[in-house]
Protein backbone atom coordinates (compact mmCIF):
# COMPACT_ATOMS: atom_id res chain seq x y z
CA UNK A 1 0.00 0.00 0.00
CA UNK A 2 1.91 3.71 -0.96
CA UNK A 3 -0.63 6.69 -1.06
CA UNK A 4 0.11 9.05 -3.34
CA UNK A 5 1.39 12.96 -1.43
CA UNK A 6 0.10 14.24 -4.52
CA UNK A 7 -3.36 12.50 -4.16
CA UNK A 8 -6.23 15.12 -2.70
CA UNK A 9 -7.97 12.64 -1.18
CA UNK A 10 -4.62 10.73 0.91
CA UNK A 11 -5.09 12.83 4.04
CA UNK A 12 -8.44 10.96 4.09
CA UNK A 13 -7.47 7.72 3.46
CA UNK A 14 -5.19 8.50 6.37
CA UNK A 15 -7.82 9.60 9.28
CA UNK A 16 -10.14 6.90 8.01
CA UNK A 17 -7.06 4.00 8.47
CA UNK A 18 -6.36 6.61 12.17
CA UNK A 19 -10.18 6.11 12.76
CA UNK A 20 -10.62 2.55 12.49
CA UNK A 21 -7.35 1.56 13.96
CA UNK A 22 -7.95 3.77 17.29
CA UNK A 23 -11.87 2.57 17.45
CA UNK A 24 -10.56 -1.35 17.40
CA UNK A 25 -7.85 -0.29 20.08
CA UNK A 26 -10.36 1.63 22.13
CA UNK A 27 -13.18 -0.71 22.04
CA UNK A 28 -11.16 -4.40 22.96
CA UNK A 29 -7.98 -2.64 25.35
CA UNK A 30 -9.87 -0.47 27.65
CA UNK A 31 -10.69 -2.32 31.11
CA UNK A 32 -12.28 -0.67 33.61
CA UNK A 33 -13.05 2.89 32.25
CA UNK A 34 -10.00 3.81 31.70
CA UNK A 35 -6.92 4.89 29.33
CA UNK A 36 -6.96 2.21 26.58
CA UNK A 37 -3.83 -1.15 27.69
CA UNK A 38 -2.56 -0.58 24.08
CA UNK A 39 -2.51 1.65 21.33
CA UNK A 40 -1.52 1.33 17.77
CA UNK A 41 -2.67 4.23 16.19
CA UNK A 42 -0.34 6.68 16.89
CA UNK A 43 2.24 4.23 15.41
CA UNK A 44 0.45 4.67 12.34
CA UNK A 45 0.78 8.62 12.71
CA UNK A 46 4.24 8.27 13.51
CA UNK A 47 5.07 6.05 10.62
CA UNK A 48 3.40 8.61 8.60
CA UNK A 49 4.86 11.41 9.67
CA UNK A 50 8.02 10.18 9.24
CA UNK A 51 7.83 8.81 5.51
CA UNK A 52 6.81 12.65 4.67
CA UNK A 53 8.25 16.33 4.77
CA UNK A 54 7.41 18.27 7.40
CA UNK A 55 5.95 20.98 5.37
CA UNK A 56 2.96 18.02 4.17
CA UNK A 57 2.49 16.89 7.96
CA UNK A 58 -0.29 19.88 8.45
CA UNK A 59 -2.60 17.57 6.41
CA UNK A 60 -2.03 14.59 8.02
CA UNK A 61 -2.47 15.87 11.66
CA UNK A 62 -5.47 17.57 10.64
CA UNK A 63 -6.60 14.36 9.47
CA UNK A 64 -5.81 12.46 12.20
CA UNK A 65 -6.90 14.42 15.07
CA UNK A 66 -10.46 14.43 13.30
CA UNK A 67 -10.30 11.22 13.73
CA UNK A 68 -8.64 10.59 17.45
CA UNK A 69 -12.08 12.64 18.32
CA UNK A 70 -14.19 10.98 16.55
CA UNK A 71 -13.01 7.47 17.96
CA UNK A 72 -12.41 8.72 21.70
CA UNK A 73 -16.01 10.46 21.72
CA UNK A 74 -18.33 7.47 20.29
CA UNK A 75 -15.49 4.38 21.72
CA UNK A 76 -14.21 6.15 24.63
CA UNK A 77 -14.51 8.80 27.53
CA UNK A 78 -16.97 10.83 25.64
CA UNK A 79 -17.09 14.55 23.59
CA UNK A 80 -15.78 16.30 26.40
CA UNK A 81 -12.41 14.26 27.05
CA UNK A 82 -11.76 13.46 22.83
CA UNK A 83 -10.53 16.77 21.95
CA UNK A 84 -7.78 16.84 24.99
CA UNK A 85 -7.01 13.71 24.23
CA UNK A 86 -6.61 14.43 20.20
CA UNK A 87 -4.50 17.03 20.96
CA UNK A 88 -2.05 14.61 23.24
CA UNK A 89 -1.97 11.84 21.17
CA UNK A 90 -1.54 14.46 18.53
CA UNK A 91 1.82 16.07 20.33
CA UNK A 92 2.63 12.57 21.33
CA UNK A 93 3.08 11.81 17.58
CA UNK A 94 4.88 14.58 17.15
CA UNK A 95 7.21 14.71 19.86
CA UNK A 96 7.96 11.47 18.69
CA UNK A 97 8.81 11.84 14.83
CA UNK A 98 10.85 14.87 15.49
CA UNK A 99 13.02 13.54 18.09
CA UNK A 100 13.36 10.44 15.65
CA UNK A 101 14.50 12.95 12.93
CA UNK A 102 16.96 14.72 15.50
CA UNK A 103 18.94 11.77 16.32
CA UNK A 104 18.65 9.65 13.05
CA UNK A 105 18.11 11.94 10.73
CA UNK A 106 18.42 9.00 7.91
CA UNK A 107 14.92 8.45 5.76
CA UNK A 108 15.14 4.86 6.83
CA UNK A 109 16.46 5.05 10.58
CA UNK A 110 15.09 1.60 10.99
CA UNK A 111 17.98 -0.01 8.98
CA UNK A 112 20.82 0.87 11.26
CA UNK A 113 21.43 0.09 15.07
CA UNK A 114 21.96 3.50 15.73
CA UNK A 115 18.84 4.06 14.14
CA UNK A 116 16.86 1.42 16.09
CA UNK A 117 18.02 2.88 19.54
CA UNK A 118 17.16 6.13 18.78
CA UNK A 119 13.96 4.96 17.57
CA UNK A 120 13.32 2.88 21.19
CA UNK A 121 14.41 6.34 22.77
CA UNK A 122 12.52 8.72 21.26
CA UNK A 123 9.20 6.96 19.67
CA UNK A 124 9.20 4.14 22.45
CA UNK A 125 10.37 6.32 25.76
CA UNK A 126 10.65 9.39 25.50
CA UNK A 127 7.33 10.54 23.70
CA UNK A 128 4.69 8.40 25.67
CA UNK A 129 6.50 9.26 28.84
CA UNK A 130 5.96 12.81 28.03
CA UNK A 131 2.47 12.96 26.85
CA UNK A 132 1.39 9.83 29.42
CA UNK A 133 1.02 12.46 32.67
CA UNK A 134 -1.37 15.08 31.19
CA UNK A 135 -3.86 11.85 29.56
CA UNK A 136 -3.89 10.44 33.10
CA UNK A 137 -4.81 14.04 34.37
CA UNK A 138 -6.96 14.43 31.77
CA UNK A 139 -9.03 10.62 32.56
CA UNK A 140 -8.71 11.54 36.40
CA UNK A 141 -11.12 14.87 35.89
CA UNK A 142 -13.68 13.31 33.46
CA UNK A 143 -13.59 10.23 35.95
CA UNK A 144 -12.90 10.96 39.13
CA UNK A 145 -12.87 7.58 40.50
CA UNK A 146 -10.00 6.52 38.15
CA UNK A 147 -6.48 6.70 39.93
CA UNK A 148 -3.64 8.89 38.36
CA UNK A 149 -0.62 6.63 38.76
CA UNK A 150 -2.10 3.58 37.44
CA UNK A 151 -3.49 5.37 34.17
CA UNK A 152 -0.42 7.19 33.70
CA UNK A 153 1.87 3.77 33.47
CA UNK A 154 -1.16 2.08 31.89
CA UNK A 155 -0.45 4.72 29.00
CA UNK A 156 3.10 4.99 29.04
CA UNK A 157 3.28 0.86 28.61
CA UNK A 158 0.19 1.09 26.09
CA UNK A 159 1.34 3.66 24.00
CA UNK A 160 5.40 2.64 24.38
CA UNK A 161 4.22 -0.83 23.42
CA UNK A 162 2.05 0.01 19.94
CA UNK A 163 4.58 2.01 18.72
CA UNK A 164 7.34 -0.24 19.02
CA UNK A 165 5.45 -2.86 17.54
CA UNK A 166 3.46 -1.57 14.94
CA UNK A 167 5.27 1.45 13.81
CA UNK A 168 7.64 -0.78 11.76
CA UNK A 169 5.05 -2.69 10.00
CA UNK A 170 3.42 0.16 8.94
CA UNK A 171 6.61 2.53 7.72
CA UNK A 172 7.12 -0.66 5.83
CA UNK A 173 3.66 -1.04 4.30
CA UNK A 174 3.36 2.74 3.85
CA UNK A 175 6.83 3.17 2.07
CA UNK A 176 6.03 0.61 -0.38
CA UNK A 177 8.42 -1.98 0.75
CA UNK A 178 5.91 -4.69 1.41
CA UNK A 179 4.66 -3.90 -2.25
CA UNK A 180 7.97 -4.52 -3.36
CA UNK A 181 8.53 -7.27 -1.08
CA UNK A 182 5.51 -8.87 -2.70
CA UNK A 183 6.82 -8.58 -6.37
CA UNK A 184 10.02 -9.66 -5.85
CA UNK A 185 8.24 -13.22 -4.45
CA UNK A 186 9.65 -16.58 -6.12
CA UNK A 187 7.48 -19.57 -5.62
CA UNK A 188 10.28 -20.35 -3.71
CA UNK A 189 10.66 -17.59 -1.41
CA UNK A 190 6.76 -17.40 -1.25
CA UNK A 191 6.51 -20.82 0.10
CA UNK A 192 8.80 -20.38 2.22
CA UNK A 193 7.16 -17.04 3.76
CA UNK A 194 4.15 -18.58 4.20
CA UNK A 195 5.57 -21.67 5.96
CA UNK A 196 7.46 -19.34 8.48
CA UNK A 197 4.43 -16.73 9.19
CA UNK A 198 2.30 -19.70 9.62
CA UNK A 199 4.53 -21.30 11.84
CA UNK A 200 4.42 -18.38 13.95
CA UNK A 201 0.91 -18.05 13.80
CA UNK A 202 0.73 -22.23 14.60
CA UNK A 203 2.67 -21.81 17.39
CA UNK A 204 1.65 -18.72 18.91
CA UNK A 205 -1.77 -20.47 18.91
CA UNK A 206 -0.68 -23.89 20.86
CA UNK A 207 1.52 -21.52 23.38
CA UNK A 208 -1.98 -18.65 23.94
CA UNK A 209 -4.82 -21.54 24.32
CA UNK A 210 -3.89 -22.95 27.02
CA UNK A 211 -3.02 -22.41 30.83
CA UNK A 212 -1.21 -24.95 32.08
CA UNK A 213 2.34 -24.70 30.99
CA UNK A 214 4.32 -21.35 30.44
CA UNK A 215 5.63 -21.80 26.99
CA UNK A 216 6.20 -18.29 25.82
CA UNK A 217 9.47 -18.80 24.69
CA UNK A 218 8.79 -21.15 21.95
CA UNK A 219 7.24 -18.04 19.86
CA UNK A 220 10.70 -17.16 19.66
CA UNK A 221 12.16 -19.45 17.60
CA UNK A 222 10.10 -19.09 14.52
CA UNK A 223 10.53 -15.06 14.82
CA UNK A 224 14.42 -15.78 14.59
CA UNK A 225 13.50 -17.65 11.58
CA UNK A 226 11.35 -14.99 9.93
CA UNK A 227 14.24 -12.52 10.91
CA UNK A 228 16.48 -14.01 8.99
CA UNK A 229 15.06 -15.19 5.83
CA UNK A 230 12.16 -12.64 5.36
CA UNK A 231 13.77 -9.26 6.74
CA UNK A 232 12.69 -6.57 8.82
CA UNK A 233 8.94 -7.13 7.73
CA UNK A 234 9.05 -10.78 8.75
CA UNK A 235 10.30 -9.88 12.31
CA UNK A 236 7.83 -6.84 12.61
CA UNK A 237 4.86 -8.59 10.77
CA UNK A 238 5.61 -11.97 13.48
CA UNK A 239 5.91 -10.11 16.52
CA UNK A 240 2.27 -8.37 15.44
CA UNK A 241 0.83 -12.06 14.81
CA UNK A 242 2.24 -13.08 18.06
CA UNK A 243 0.74 -9.98 19.98
CA UNK A 244 -2.74 -10.52 18.19
CA UNK A 245 -2.84 -14.19 19.16
CA UNK A 246 -2.22 -13.58 22.93
CA UNK A 247 -4.36 -10.73 23.23
CA UNK A 248 -7.66 -12.57 21.04
CA UNK A 249 -6.80 -15.76 23.54
CA UNK A 250 -6.56 -13.03 26.53
CA UNK A 251 -9.63 -12.34 25.37
CA UNK A 252 -10.84 -15.61 25.45
CA UNK A 253 -10.12 -16.11 28.39
CA UNK A 254 -7.19 -18.86 27.59
CA UNK A 255 -3.67 -17.69 28.10
CA UNK A 256 -0.58 -19.09 29.56
CA UNK A 257 0.08 -16.66 32.46
CA UNK A 258 -4.19 -16.70 33.54
CA UNK A 259 -2.72 -18.77 36.60
CA UNK A 260 -0.99 -15.76 38.22
CA UNK A 261 -4.46 -14.83 38.99
CA UNK A 262 -4.71 -11.18 38.70
CA UNK A 263 -7.40 -8.88 36.87
CA UNK A 264 -7.58 -9.14 33.31
CA UNK A 265 -5.76 -5.35 32.58
CA UNK A 266 -2.86 -6.98 34.98
CA UNK A 267 -2.80 -9.95 32.69
CA UNK A 268 -3.32 -7.29 29.43
CA UNK A 269 0.13 -5.46 30.71
CA UNK A 270 2.14 -8.84 30.82
CA UNK A 271 1.46 -9.39 27.55
CA UNK A 272 2.53 -6.06 27.02
CA UNK A 273 5.67 -6.56 28.38
CA UNK A 274 6.54 -9.67 26.70
CA UNK A 275 5.68 -8.31 23.20
CA UNK A 276 7.95 -5.14 24.25
CA UNK A 277 10.82 -7.66 24.28
CA UNK A 278 10.04 -9.54 21.81
CA UNK A 279 10.19 -6.68 19.49
CA UNK A 280 13.20 -4.96 21.72
CA UNK A 281 15.13 -8.05 20.74
CA UNK A 282 14.02 -8.57 16.67
CA UNK A 283 14.47 -4.45 15.75
CA UNK A 284 18.37 -4.44 16.36
CA UNK A 285 18.31 -8.20 14.99
CA UNK A 286 16.42 -6.75 12.15
CA UNK A 287 18.96 -4.05 11.89
CA UNK A 288 22.30 -5.61 11.67
CA UNK A 289 20.43 -8.23 9.66
CA UNK A 290 19.53 -5.23 7.22
CA UNK A 291 23.03 -3.62 7.18
CA UNK A 292 25.18 -7.07 6.97
CA UNK A 293 22.79 -7.62 3.37
CA UNK A 294 23.55 -3.84 2.40
CA UNK A 295 27.22 -4.64 2.81
CA UNK A 296 27.23 -8.19 1.11
CA UNK A 297 25.30 -6.31 -1.39
CA UNK A 298 27.81 -3.42 -1.65
CA UNK A 299 31.10 -6.52 -1.75
CA UNK A 300 29.66 -8.39 -4.47
CA UNK A 301 28.73 -4.89 -6.86
CA UNK A 302 33.24 -4.18 -5.47
CA UNK A 303 34.12 -7.51 -6.19
CA UNK A 304 32.60 -7.78 -9.54
CA UNK A 305 34.02 -4.66 -9.99
CA UNK A 306 37.27 -5.21 -8.74
CA UNK A 307 37.43 -8.61 -10.48
CA UNK A 308 36.23 -7.07 -13.75
CA UNK A 309 39.19 -4.63 -13.64
CA UNK A 310 41.29 -7.46 -12.44
CA UNK A 311 40.95 -9.46 -15.44
CA UNK A 312 41.10 -6.86 -17.93
CA UNK A 313 43.91 -5.15 -16.82
CA UNK A 314 47.88 -5.50 -17.99
CA UNK A 315 48.68 -5.16 -14.60
CA UNK A 316 48.97 -8.31 -12.60
CA UNK A 317 46.63 -7.65 -9.22
CA UNK A 318 47.64 -10.11 -6.48
CA UNK A 319 45.93 -10.66 -2.84
CA UNK A 320 48.10 -12.04 -0.40
CA UNK A 321 47.25 -13.19 2.97
CA UNK A 322 49.14 -12.83 5.92
CA UNK A 323 51.87 -14.90 5.49
CA UNK A 324 52.55 -13.70 2.13
CA UNK A 325 50.76 -16.61 0.23
CA UNK A 326 48.59 -15.92 -2.79
CA UNK A 327 45.09 -16.25 -2.80
CA UNK A 328 44.30 -14.63 -6.08
CA UNK A 329 46.09 -13.85 -9.20
CA UNK A 330 44.74 -12.16 -12.30
CA UNK A 331 45.02 -13.32 -15.70
CA UNK A 332 47.58 -10.74 -16.71
CA UNK A 333 50.23 -13.10 -15.20
CA UNK A 334 50.03 -15.18 -18.12
CA UNK A 335 50.70 -12.56 -20.60
CA UNK A 336 53.59 -11.13 -18.32
CA UNK A 337 55.04 -14.04 -16.55
CA UNK A 338 53.72 -17.39 -18.65
CA UNK A 339 52.33 -18.27 -15.37
CA UNK A 340 49.03 -20.26 -15.08
CA UNK A 341 46.94 -18.26 -12.00
CA UNK A 342 45.45 -21.22 -10.64
CA UNK A 343 49.23 -23.17 -10.01
CA UNK A 344 49.95 -20.06 -8.36
CA UNK A 345 47.51 -19.51 -5.49
CA UNK A 346 48.75 -20.53 -2.05
CA UNK A 347 52.62 -20.18 -3.23
CA UNK A 348 54.35 -17.17 -1.61
CA UNK A 349 54.93 -14.19 -3.72
CA UNK A 350 58.72 -13.53 -2.65
CA UNK A 351 59.03 -17.09 -4.20
CA UNK A 352 58.45 -15.52 -7.84
CA UNK A 353 61.06 -12.35 -7.00
CA UNK A 354 65.01 -12.28 -8.14
CA UNK A 355 66.29 -13.13 -5.04
CA UNK A 356 68.41 -9.79 -5.08
CA UNK A 357 65.34 -8.38 -4.33
CA UNK A 358 63.43 -10.22 -1.60
CA UNK A 359 64.60 -8.30 0.93
CA UNK A 360 63.20 -5.21 -0.44
CA UNK A 361 60.17 -6.64 -1.47
CA UNK A 362 59.53 -8.06 2.67
CA UNK A 363 60.64 -5.05 3.40
CA UNK A 364 58.21 -3.22 1.25
CA UNK A 365 55.34 -5.76 2.59
CA UNK A 366 56.02 -5.29 6.34
CA UNK A 367 55.82 -1.57 5.69
CA UNK A 368 52.34 -2.14 3.99
CA UNK A 369 51.24 -3.97 7.06
CA UNK A 370 52.49 -1.21 9.52
CA UNK A 371 50.79 1.69 7.73
CA UNK A 372 47.60 -0.08 6.82
CA UNK A 373 46.46 3.53 4.86
CA UNK A 374 49.38 4.25 2.47
CA UNK A 375 49.99 3.00 -0.47
CA UNK A 376 54.26 1.57 -0.92
CA UNK A 377 55.24 1.55 -4.20
CA UNK A 378 58.78 -0.06 -5.03
CA UNK A 379 60.69 -1.25 -8.19
CA UNK A 380 62.03 -4.81 -8.38
CA UNK A 381 62.49 -7.86 -10.48
CA UNK A 382 60.76 -10.83 -10.98
CA UNK A 383 61.41 -14.00 -12.24
CA UNK A 384 59.06 -15.33 -15.52
CA UNK A 385 58.76 -19.01 -16.67
CA UNK A 386 60.88 -18.91 -18.83
CA UNK A 387 63.94 -17.62 -16.46
CA UNK A 388 63.53 -14.64 -17.53
CA UNK A 389 64.01 -11.34 -15.26
CA UNK A 390 60.88 -8.65 -15.48
CA UNK A 391 61.23 -5.38 -14.03
CA UNK A 392 57.99 -4.28 -12.65
CA UNK A 393 56.79 -1.39 -10.64
CA UNK A 394 54.37 -2.92 -7.14
CA UNK A 395 51.95 -0.21 -5.82
CA UNK A 396 51.40 -2.33 -2.37
CA UNK A 397 48.46 -1.80 0.18
CA UNK A 398 47.24 -3.48 3.50
CA UNK A 399 43.85 -5.09 3.60
CA UNK A 400 42.34 -4.72 7.01
CA UNK A 401 39.70 -5.91 8.98
CA UNK A 402 36.29 -3.86 10.58
CA UNK A 403 39.20 -3.06 13.63
CA UNK A 404 41.77 -1.48 11.53
CA UNK A 405 44.26 -5.13 11.49
CA UNK A 406 45.93 -6.17 8.25
CA UNK A 407 44.63 -9.13 7.06
CA UNK A 408 46.51 -9.16 4.13
CA UNK A 409 47.89 -7.40 0.73
CA UNK A 410 46.61 -6.16 -2.97
CA UNK A 411 49.51 -5.49 -4.70
CA UNK A 412 49.49 -4.54 -8.59
CA UNK A 413 52.41 -5.48 -10.64
CA UNK A 414 52.97 -2.94 -13.59
CA UNK A 415 56.02 -4.31 -16.47
CA UNK A 416 58.39 -1.30 -16.72
CA UNK A 417 60.91 -3.48 -18.37
CA UNK A 418 60.59 -0.77 -21.50
CA UNK A 419 60.80 2.20 -19.47
CA UNK A 420 64.39 0.22 -17.25
CA UNK A 421 65.70 -0.57 -20.94
CA UNK A 422 65.35 3.32 -21.76
CA UNK A 423 66.60 4.44 -18.26
CA UNK A 424 69.41 2.13 -18.26
CA UNK A 425 70.22 3.14 -21.62
CA UNK A 426 69.99 6.78 -20.98
CA UNK A 427 72.42 5.84 -18.26
CA UNK A 428 74.66 4.39 -20.66
CA UNK A 429 74.73 7.04 -22.75
CA UNK A 430 75.76 9.56 -20.16
CA UNK A 431 78.53 7.54 -19.18
CA UNK A 432 79.87 5.89 -21.94
CA UNK A 433 82.78 7.65 -24.48
CA UNK A 434 80.91 7.81 -28.12
CA UNK A 435 83.57 7.02 -30.37
CA UNK A 436 85.65 4.39 -28.67
CA UNK A 437 82.57 3.26 -26.63
CA UNK A 438 84.20 2.75 -23.25
CA UNK A 439 83.40 4.67 -20.31
CA UNK A 440 83.57 8.35 -20.28
CA UNK A 441 85.28 10.64 -17.36
CA UNK A 442 82.17 10.64 -15.49
CA UNK A 443 81.33 7.34 -15.88
CA UNK A 444 85.07 6.12 -15.21
CA UNK A 445 85.13 8.12 -12.37
CA UNK A 446 81.90 7.09 -10.75
CA UNK A 447 83.23 3.64 -10.88
CA UNK A 448 86.62 4.68 -8.94
CA UNK A 449 84.50 6.66 -6.37
CA UNK A 450 82.71 3.27 -5.87
CA UNK A 451 85.61 1.02 -5.58
CA UNK A 452 86.98 3.68 -3.31
CA UNK A 453 83.75 3.55 -0.81
CA UNK A 454 83.65 -0.31 -0.49
CA UNK A 455 86.98 -0.38 0.90
CA UNK A 456 88.14 2.41 1.90
CA UNK A 457 90.39 0.96 4.84
CA UNK A 458 92.46 -1.95 3.01
CA UNK A 459 91.99 -1.36 -0.64
CA UNK A 460 93.30 -3.90 -3.19
CA UNK A 461 93.43 -2.32 -6.73
CA UNK A 462 96.04 -0.10 -8.98
CA UNK A 463 95.18 2.90 -11.05
CA UNK A 464 96.98 3.49 -14.45
CA UNK A 465 96.95 7.15 -16.77
CA UNK A 466 97.52 5.95 -20.18
CA UNK A 467 98.42 8.38 -22.99
CA UNK A 468 99.35 8.01 -26.03
CA UNK A 469 102.57 9.27 -27.22
CA UNK A 470 102.91 12.39 -30.05
CA UNK A 471 99.16 11.97 -30.72
CA UNK A 472 99.10 15.70 -32.40
CA UNK A 473 101.33 14.86 -35.17
CA UNK A 474 99.11 11.82 -35.64
CA UNK A 475 96.70 14.34 -36.18
CA UNK A 476 98.64 16.95 -38.08
CA UNK A 477 100.20 14.11 -40.35
CA UNK A 478 97.39 11.87 -41.00
CA UNK A 479 93.92 13.69 -40.37
CA UNK A 480 91.76 13.43 -37.62
CA UNK A 481 89.73 10.75 -38.75
CA UNK A 482 93.24 8.65 -38.83
CA UNK A 483 93.61 9.73 -34.79
CA UNK A 484 90.33 8.80 -33.89
CA UNK A 485 91.28 5.20 -35.51
CA UNK A 486 94.15 5.30 -33.23
CA UNK A 487 91.94 6.23 -30.70
CA UNK A 488 89.62 2.90 -31.40
CA UNK A 489 92.38 0.52 -31.86
CA UNK A 490 93.31 1.76 -27.88
CA UNK A 491 90.13 1.20 -26.79
CA UNK A 492 89.74 -2.69 -28.15
CA UNK A 493 93.32 -3.63 -27.35
CA UNK A 494 92.65 -2.51 -23.54
CA UNK A 495 89.52 -4.25 -23.39
CA UNK A 496 91.42 -7.28 -24.97
CA UNK A 497 94.03 -6.90 -22.38
CA UNK A 498 92.12 -6.33 -19.00
CA UNK A 499 89.45 -8.62 -16.76
CA UNK A 500 85.98 -8.37 -17.12
CA UNK A 501 85.53 -6.53 -13.79
CA UNK A 502 88.18 -3.97 -14.47
CA UNK A 503 87.44 -0.29 -15.49
CA UNK A 504 88.54 1.19 -18.83
CA UNK A 505 87.84 5.05 -19.65
CA UNK A 506 88.85 7.98 -22.32
CA UNK A 507 89.64 10.73 -19.61
CA UNK A 508 89.40 13.21 -22.36
CA UNK A 509 91.70 13.81 -25.65
CA UNK A 510 94.27 10.82 -26.07
CA UNK A 511 94.26 10.41 -21.93
CA UNK A 512 92.99 6.71 -20.89
CA UNK A 513 92.51 5.15 -17.46
CA UNK A 514 92.24 1.82 -16.18
CA UNK A 515 91.20 0.96 -12.51
CA UNK A 516 92.71 -2.95 -11.55
CA UNK A 517 90.35 -4.43 -9.11
CA UNK A 518 92.16 -6.98 -6.81
CA UNK A 519 96.02 -6.69 -8.75
CA UNK A 520 98.78 -5.97 -6.58
CA UNK A 521 101.41 -3.56 -7.95
CA UNK A 522 103.16 -5.60 -9.86
CA UNK A 523 100.26 -7.31 -11.44
CA UNK A 524 99.12 -4.04 -12.28
CA UNK A 525 102.60 -2.96 -13.97
CA UNK A 526 102.84 -6.00 -16.15
CA UNK A 527 98.86 -5.86 -17.22
CA UNK A 528 99.83 -2.02 -18.30
CA UNK A 529 103.25 -2.82 -20.06
CA UNK A 530 101.76 -5.67 -22.08
CA UNK A 531 99.05 -2.95 -23.44
CA UNK A 532 101.98 -0.91 -23.94
CA UNK A 533 103.93 -3.40 -25.86
CA UNK A 534 100.95 -4.42 -28.01
CA UNK A 535 99.90 -1.94 -29.29
CA UNK A 536 103.67 -0.66 -29.94
CA UNK A 537 103.60 -3.72 -32.56
CA UNK A 538 100.35 -2.72 -33.84
CA UNK A 539 100.46 -1.75 -37.59
CA UNK A 540 97.64 0.67 -37.76
CA UNK A 541 95.84 2.06 -41.35
CA UNK A 542 94.61 5.34 -41.79
CA UNK A 543 91.62 5.65 -44.05
CA UNK A 544 93.94 6.40 -47.06
CA UNK A 545 96.10 3.45 -46.59
CA UNK A 546 98.83 4.75 -44.80
CA UNK A 547 100.91 2.69 -41.87
CA UNK A 548 100.44 4.69 -38.88
CA UNK A 549 102.53 3.63 -36.06
CA UNK A 550 102.33 4.27 -32.33
CA UNK A 551 103.50 4.24 -28.59
CA UNK A 552 101.99 5.01 -25.35
CA UNK A 553 102.91 5.83 -21.92
CA UNK A 554 101.63 5.37 -18.64
CA UNK A 555 101.62 6.38 -14.94
CA UNK A 556 100.66 2.93 -12.55
CA UNK A 557 99.92 3.95 -8.77
CA UNK A 558 98.96 1.29 -6.12
CA UNK A 559 95.53 2.49 -3.88
CA UNK A 560 96.00 3.60 -0.13
CA UNK A 561 94.24 3.30 1.74
CA UNK A 562 91.99 6.64 2.49
CA UNK A 563 93.16 7.63 -0.57
CA UNK A 564 90.73 10.18 -2.29
CA UNK A 565 90.42 9.97 -5.81
CA UNK A 566 91.95 13.33 -6.77
CA UNK A 567 95.21 11.85 -4.99
CA UNK A 568 95.31 9.00 -6.82
CA UNK A 569 94.97 11.43 -10.44
CA UNK A 570 97.55 13.28 -8.84
CA UNK A 571 99.97 10.41 -8.15
CA UNK A 572 99.66 8.83 -11.61
CA UNK A 573 99.84 11.62 -13.41
CA UNK A 574 102.63 12.68 -12.19
CA UNK A 575 104.35 9.34 -12.65
CA UNK A 576 103.12 9.32 -16.56
CA UNK A 577 104.74 12.77 -16.65
CA UNK A 578 108.10 10.58 -15.58
CA UNK A 579 107.51 8.59 -18.07
CA UNK A 580 107.01 10.95 -20.35
CA UNK A 581 110.01 12.80 -19.91
CA UNK A 582 112.00 9.71 -19.60
CA UNK A 583 111.60 8.98 -23.48
CA UNK A 584 108.07 8.02 -23.58
CA UNK A 585 106.64 4.08 -24.70
CA UNK A 586 107.23 3.09 -21.42
CA UNK A 587 105.51 3.23 -17.70
CA UNK A 588 106.06 5.40 -14.83
CA UNK A 589 105.58 3.83 -11.47
CA UNK A 590 104.22 6.22 -8.82
CA UNK A 591 106.70 6.47 -5.64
Amino acid sequence: MVLSSHLPARPVVIGLIYFVVAAATIATTRFGGGVAWIWVANAFLVAELQLRPRRQWRSSLVACGIASFLATATMGTGPLAALPFMVINLAESVIGALLLRHLSPSARPLETLGGVFAFIFSVGIVAPLGTAPFAAATIVSFVPEMDFTANLLRWFAGHALGALAFTPLFVFILNGDLKRWVRSLTAASATEAVLVLGSILAISLVVFSQDRLPLLFLPALPLTVALFRIGAFGGSLGVVIIGVVGAVSMAQGYTPVYFIGAADGDRFQFLQFYVAVLVLISLPVAADLSQRTALLGRLRESEGRYRLLAEHSSDIVLNLDIDGRMRFVSKSVETLGGYSPDRMIGQKASEFVHPDDRGLVVGAHAAAFSAPGQTHIIEHRVLAADESVVWVEASIQAIVDENGEPQGLVSALRDINHRRGREQELVRQASTDPLTGLLNRRGFFSGVDAALRSHPDAPRACFALFDIDHFKRVNDSHGHSAGDHVLEEFARIARLIVRDGDLVGRLGGEEFGILLKGASFDHAVMVCDRLRTTLASQLIRSPDGNAIWVTVSAGVVSIEPRMTREQLYRRADEALYRAKAGGRNQIGLAA
